[in-house]
């Protein structure tokens, strides 16, 4: 599977994610309406936490909370579940973590290790997820996959910005042609302008030579 680096994490590891989760990761902070700090991305192999076994083989994410209110760890939760990805909130009560954050898996839409794909159906039948098996600690839905509209939506709006730029920079290059059109127009008067004068100082055989010249340029 390919996958992408986007960035670094807060220790400096780099974030890695499949291409379409990385379409996902973008859709899911348009709907937050903020940029959650990634402190662990996906296919860590041996970069990995220790706490974190093989969940973060393929594409996972563990978001940074201790910056954020309540709410915004709340929706980080509701709207990842919203759009087919498995979340909670780990810390010490749940997962034994000193460093609380929200844990993210996708589903079988994405890339996620065997152990993440089974966290994420651990979700979907109501548990936590965790070795314990417990019951979810989060009253928040999963969906199954990302909502279609949603994604297609950001995708139109990628191409009609395409569209504008290309039409901006369509319309600049017709400008600065038309530009030089005109400048090259007035110098071509200018120099038949010039040597229009000088026919009456010339013999019979230059000026016909000539005036063929400036025939052929007008055609």
């Amino acid at each position: 599977m390919t996958y992408r680096a986007v960035g670094t994490d807060t220790s400096g590891r780099p974030i890695r994610m499949s291409p379409v989760f990385t379409d996902w990761w973008d859709l899911y902070v348009d709907r937050l309406g903020f940029v959650p700090t990634i402190t662990q991305g996906g296919w860590m192999g041996d970069l990995a936490a220790a706490l974190s076994s093989t969940t973060h083989d393929g594409d996972a994410l563990d978001l940074r909370v201790w910056d954020r209110t309540q709410n915004q760890v709340q929706a980080m939760v509701r709207e990842a579940r919203a759009l087919g990805a498995a979340a909670w909130l780990r810390d010490q009560r749940h997962g034994g973590f000193t460093d609380p954050h929200v844990h993210l898996v996708p589903g079988r839409w994405a890339h996620p290790s065997a152990s993440a794909l089974r966290q994420w159906d651990a979700c979907r039948n109501g548990r936590d997820g965790l070795a314990s098996n417990g019951p979810d600690y989060h009253p928040y839905p999963l969906a199954t996959t990302p909502p279609k509209d949603d994604l297609m939506a950001a995708a139109d709006d990628i191409l009609k910005a395409i569209d504008a730029q290309t039409k901006a920079i369509n319309a600049h290059t017709d400008k600065r042609v038309a530009e030089l059109k005109n400048r090259i127009d007035i110098s071509r008067n200018r120099i038949r302008e010039v040597l229009g004068s000088k026919t009456s100082k010339l013999d019979a055989n230059d000026r016909a030579i000539l005036e063929a010249i400036l025939a052929d340029d007008d055609a």
